[in-house]
C-alpha cells in the first residue's frame, strides 16, 4: 500500500444504463432505504451512516422491521449473528503487491479520458427529516456555498444515481476516474453495497476488471482523503465486505458477490486497505466530529479489525480522541461507537465510564428504542454492565410507552438485563405483560422469543402467562424450519429453568429435532442444554434422545466439547432413563484417554 499501483487500464464504451431502483442492506442502522441510490457527489452533506443523503427523507417511511440482527442486535451467549472470527494481523504488504487470485490491482492504473456530468441538485432537494431538524440543509454546492465564478460552472465527475446494478456502477465509475474527486469515489463506495444483490439478466465480463481498477485507485488516493471521504469510503467498504462475508459462498462465479469478495477479501486484502484507513484517520484525528469519529469506528468493527498504530491501537487512540468530544455524541452516534468496541473485542473502560456519565446527565426522551437496545446490549456484552445506567435506563423505559419500541429492540433489552446480572423488576414486569397482549397479533422472529425466554428464566423472573403465550404461540407454528438449533436449545432451556412444563411446545421441539436428517448444525451446547432441558422438564421422548444419542456416539472426536456439556448429556440420559450404551461407551473411552482430568 505504500506504493502506487502502475501500469494502465484501457477506457472503453460503457453499454447504455437501465435507470435505477437500488437494493438497499439488509442492516437498518446502516441503511436508509431508497428508490434511488447514494451517490451524486455534488452535495455538501451526508447522511449519519456517512452516505450522501438523497433519500434520507425516505427514513420514516421504512418499517424498522427489516432488520435481522440485529443490525445491530446480537442475541444471548453464544449467538453470533455476524460472520467470521477477529482477523489475524495483516502481513504488512503493500496493496500493489497483493496476491493474484481474481486478478492483481497492481496489474493496471484505471485511466480515462471520458468524463459525466452529475445533475447538481436544488436547494435542500432530497434533505431529510434528519437534517432539517439538525439545521444542515442548505448547502449544494461542495466545499459549502459559492465561490467565485461558482455561478455557472460545475465540476466533471459522474452521476452514479441512475446506475441499477453493479455491473452499471463500476462500468460509469471505470469510465470516470480522470474525472472522479475524492467525493466521488466515496459515493461509489456508498451505493455498491446497496447494489450488490441487484441481478442482470446478462453476466458482465468486465465487472471484475472494473471494479479492480475502481479499488486499485481507491487505495492510491486514499491517503489524501479528508475526513468526511475518508470515513464514507471505510463504511462504504465495511458493508460491502459484510454482505459479501454472508453470500458470496452460495453465489455462481459471475455474481457480483463471488467477483467482489474476490477482490476485497483474497488474501486478507482487506485488512491492508483498513489499516492504510486507520493510519490516515489517525493522523488527521482532531478534525473528526462526533459522526464521522462514530461512524469510521463502526466500519472496523463490521470487518472486525483493530489495526495496529505504532504502540497503541486504533481503537484505544479513537477512544481518547472520543472522550474528549462525547458531549458532542448524540444516541445514535454513542450506540455505534459503543457496538464498534464489541464486535472488535476492544476493552476500553475509560471510554465506557464517559459514556455513562453522558447518558446519566441526558434526557433520554431523545434516544430511540433502537439505540437504548444497542447501548444496554454492548454493556452488558463488553462485561461493563452498570448498575446504576441501566436502572436509569429501566426507569426510563418503565415510564415510556412500549410501543415506542420493537419486539427485537425488547428483546434485546432485557436479555442485556439478565446476562448483565441486573436486576430491574418492574422493567421485567412490563416488558413481560406487554409481550403477552402483542404475541398474538404480532409475528415474533424465533430470535425475539428465544432472547426473551431466556432472559426472563435467567433473570428469575417468573411470568407463567408470558411462558403459556410463547409456549402456544411456538407449538401453534406449522413449522420450525426457521428456528436455529440455539432458539430451539434456549426455548427448552429457559421453559425448564423456569419450571414451566408445556407439553405442546416441548412435544413440538422433540418432533423437530427427532426428524431433521442430521444435527451437524447443532453445537455441542446446544446438543446439551436441550437433552438437559427435556429431562428437567420431565418431558421424556425417546425418539429425540436416540437421535442425539446416535448423533454424538458417531461423532470422530469430542475435542468441540467442554467437560461440562459431556457431564450434561450424561446426565440427561441418565436421569431420564434413555438408554444409549454406544453414547456412554464413547464418552468413557474419550475421558479413559485423556491425559489429565484437570480441567
Amino acid at each position: 500500500m505504500s506504493r502506487r499501483l502502475e501500469g494502465t487500464c484501457q477506457q472503453r464504451r460503457p453499454p447504455g444504463f437501465l435507470r435505477p431502483d437500488s437494493n438497499r442492506p439488509w442492516r437498518e442502522r446502516e441503511r436508509p432505504p431508497s428508490t434511488i441510490g447514494y451517490g451524486s457527489a455534488k452535495r455538501d452533506y451526508d447522511d449519519k451512516d456517512g452516505s450522501q443523503g438523497r433519500d434520507c427523507g425516505e427514513q420514516s417511511k421504512r418499517s424498522r422491521r427489516d432488520s435481522d440482527s440485529g443490525q445491530w442486535y446480537s442475541s444471548p451467549d453464544q449467538i453470533t449473528w455476524r460472520e467470521g472470527q477477529v482477523p489475524n494481523q495483516s502481513n504488512g504488504r503493500d496493496v500493489g503487491g497483493l496476491g493474484r487470485s481474481h486478478g492483481d490491482w497492481s496489474d493496471s492504473t484505471c485511466r480515462s479520458t471520458v468524463s459525466f456530468r452529475s445533475t447538481e441538485p436544488k436547494m435542500n432537494e432530497g434533505r431529510g427529516r434528519r437534517d432539517r431538524a439538525q439545521g444542515q440543509g442548505g448547502r449544494s454546492f461542495r466545499g459549502g456555498g459559492r465561490r467565485n465564478g461558482a455561478t455557472g460552472m460545475r465540476r466533471r465527475g459522474p452521476d452514479f444515481r441512475p446506475c441499477k446494478t453493479v455491473g452499471e456502477l463500476a462500468d460509469l465509475a471505470r469510465f470516470s476516474l480522470d474525472s472522479m474527486s475524492h467525493r466521488d469515489i466515496a459515493a461509489f463506495w456508498s451505493l455498491l453495497p446497496r447494489l450488490l444483490h441487484q441481478r442482470s439478466s446478462v453476466p458482465d465480463p468486465t465487472l471484475e476488471e472494473n471494479l479492480r481498477c475502481v479499488i486499485s485507485t481507491t487505495c492510491n488516493r486514499m491517503r489524501s482523503f479528508r475526513c468526511r471521504d475518508l470515513t464514507q469510503t471505510s463504511l462504504g467498504i465495511a458493508k460491502t465486505i459484510s454482505q459479501v462475508r454472508r453470500g458470496h459462498q452460495q453465489c455462481r462465479a459471475n455474481d457480483p458477490l463471488q467477483i467482489t469478495g474476490g477482490l476485497l477479501l483474497s488474501d486478507s486484502r482487506h485488512f491492508v486497505i483498513f489499516d492504510v484507513i486507520g493510519r490516515s484517520a489517525v493522523s488527521m484525528l482532531e478534525s473528526f466530529d462526533a459522526r464521522h469519529l462514530s461512524n469510521l469506528v463502526f466500519s472496523f468493527g463490521l470487518v472486525n479489525r483493530n489495526p495496529d498504530i505504532g504502540d497503541d491501537t486504533l481503537f484505544n487512540v479513537v477512544g481518547s480522541a472520543a472522550a474528549k468530544i462525547m458531549q458532542t455524541f448524540d444516541p445514535q452516534d454513542i450506540a455505534n461507537m459503543l457496538l464498534a468496541y464489541v464486535y472488535v473485542g476492544a476493552k476500553n473502560s475509560s471510554l465506557f465510564r464517559k459514556i455513562r456519565e453522558t447518558i446519566l446527565g441526558t434526557d433520554l426522551g431523545i434516544f430511540e428504542g433502537q439505540a437504548l437496545a444497542n447501548i444496554v446490549w454492548s454493556f452488558s456484552k463488553s462485561g461493563e454492565a452498570d448498575r446504576e445506567m441501566f436502572n436509569h435506563i429501566g426507569d426510563h423505559i418503565v415510564a415510556r410507552s412500549l410501543y415506542d419500541f420493537l419486539p427485537q429492540e425488547m428483546s434485546i433489552i432485557v436479555w442485556a438485563y439478565a446476562n448483565g446480572r441486573v436486576s430491574h423488576h418492574a422493567l421485567f414486569d412490563r416488558v413481560g405483560f406487554h409481550v403477552t397482549r402483542l404475541v398474538s397479533s404480532y409475528s415474533f422472529k424465533p430470535q425475539e422469543l428465544s432472547n426473551i425466554a431466556w432472559a426472563f428464566a435467567t433473570a428469575g423472573e417468573s411470568h407463567p402467562v408470558l411462558f403459556e403465550k410463547i409456549g402456544d404461540y411456538v407449538a401453534a407454528l406449522g413449522s420450525l424450519n426457521s428456528f436455529k438449533p440455539q432458539e430451539l436449545s434456549n426455548i427448552s432451556w429457559a421453559f425448564s429453568a423456569a419450571g414451566v412444563s408445556h407439553a405442546e411446545l416441548f412435544e413440538k421441539i422433540a418432533y423437530h429435532i427427532a426428524g431433521l436428517d442430521c444435527l451437524d448444525s447443532f453445537k455441542p451446547q446446544e446438543l446439551a442444554n436441550t437433552v438437559h432441558a427435556f429431562c428437567n422438564a420431565v418431558r421424556p421422548h425417546p425418539a429425540l434422545f436416540d437421535k442425539i444419542g446416535h448423533y454424538i456416539a458417531g461423532l470422530c472426536s469430542f475435542n468441540l466439547f467442554q467437560p461440562q456439556n459431556l457431564s450434561n448429556i450424561a446426565w440427561a440420559f441418565a436421569t431420564a432413563g434413555e438408554s444409549h450404551p454406544a453414547l456412554f461407551e464413547k464418552i468413557g473411552d474419550y475421558i479413559a484417554g485423556l491425559d489429565s482430568l484437570d480441567s
